[in-house]
Order: structure tokens, then C-alpha cells, then sequence
């Protein structure tokens, strides 16, 4: 048996645990179908996982999707490794608690360790309200998708001299980023 002098303490984990809920709505379960995902990668990142794509997320029981854990030297390198992950995670289909972690790891007392069991009900309003650039990003993400299905609908005349270049390649022609 070990006594306690010989357990060192080495380095810091952060885990998230992902779950089929909406945040905005009291953590309701969100069942659904999981129509596509991307998993976060990279050293100290560890992702159980029990879902996959085309997989039927069920009303019935615990929506818990994953278990997402950052490992770091330190506290501040195992928060910055689980914000990365955050970032990259993706599951399209039900909603899901990934926006909530990502802001809740971005809070200042979270980072700098002050906080306690009333941190949530204390930054709840913060962690869930939307940033000017969320609603950014997400008016560019809907207006490339409306671009893209618009652009798909359009027949190419090559009588018109309309190019079949890609649209991608035809937008940044436009926009003067590539000649």
C-alpha cells in the first residue's frame, strides 16, 4: 500500500462533460440524429466518446454524448488545451452544452481559479448571453450557405459567357483576394 508522501501531484486536467441538453433552455434534453461531427486532436486531449455520425441521440435516457479532458503542466496550460479543444469540437444534429463550456472556461474567476459551487447560477447570464461576434460569425456562416445553395440552383450558360470557374474561386476574384 502507498502511503500518501509517496504520491507526487503532477500536472492539472480539466474535464467537460458534453451533453445532448440546451443550455437556453434549462438544460433540456435535445435528443436528435447526430448528422455529422469533428473531434478535437492533440497532445493532452483525451475524448470517451459514445456517439457517432448517424447516431440517434434518445429521449430516454441520460443525453450525456461525451467526456472531453484537457491534461496540462499546469492549471493554465490544461484551461488553454480544453479552449482549443472546445473550439475544434463540432456535432451537428441535437443541440448540445459545447457553447456553454466554451464560455464558461473563458470567465476570468474560472481561469484564475475563484470560484465555488455557486459559479455557474453566479455567471450564468454571462456564460449564455452571445457575443457580437458569435452573432458575426453566425450571420457569415448563413449568408456563405445561402451564397452556396443560391449558386447550386443557378444553371451555367457557357453561350452567356458565364465561366464555370468554382464559386469559391469566382468570389475571391471579386473580392480581389486571388487573381
Amino acid at each position: 500500500p502507498f502511503k500518501q508522501e509517496d504520491i507526487q501531484q503532477r500536472g492539472h486536467a480539466v474535464e467537460c462533460r458534453v451533453y445532448a441538453e440546451d443550455p437556453f433552455h434549462n438544460f433540456m434534453p435535445a435528443p436528435g440524429l447526430v448528422v455529422d461531427m469533428q473531434y478535437p486532436l492533440g497532445p493532452g486531449i483525451r475524448l470517451d466518446n459514445g456517439i457517432y455520425q448517424g447516431f440517434q441521440v434518445p429521449m430516454d435516457y441520460d443525453p450525456i454524448l461525451a467526456k472531453l479532458v484537457a491534461y496540462g503542466r499546469d492549471r493554465e496550460e490544461a484551461i488553454q488545451r480544453m479552449q482549443r479543444a472546445l473550439s475544434e469540437y463540432r456535432v451537428s444534429g441535437p443541440k448540445t452544452n459545447l457553447y456553454f463550456h466554451r464560455r464558461a472556461l473563458a470567465i476570468e474567476d474560472f481561469v484564475k481559479g475563484k470560484y465555488d459551487t455557486h459559479f455557474i447560477d453566479k455567471h450564468m447570464k454571462e456564460i449564455l448571453s452571445v457575443s457580437r461576434e458569435d452573432t458575426q460569425k453566425a450571420l457569415m456562416a448563413a449568408a456563405l450557405a445561402k451564397h452556396l445553395e443560391e449558386s447550386k440552383a443557378r444553371p451555367v450558360s457557357h453561350a452567356g459567357g458565364v465561366s464555370d470557374a468554382s464559386p469559391w474561386r469566382l468570389t475571391g476574384r471579386k473580392l480581389g483576394l486571388r487573381s
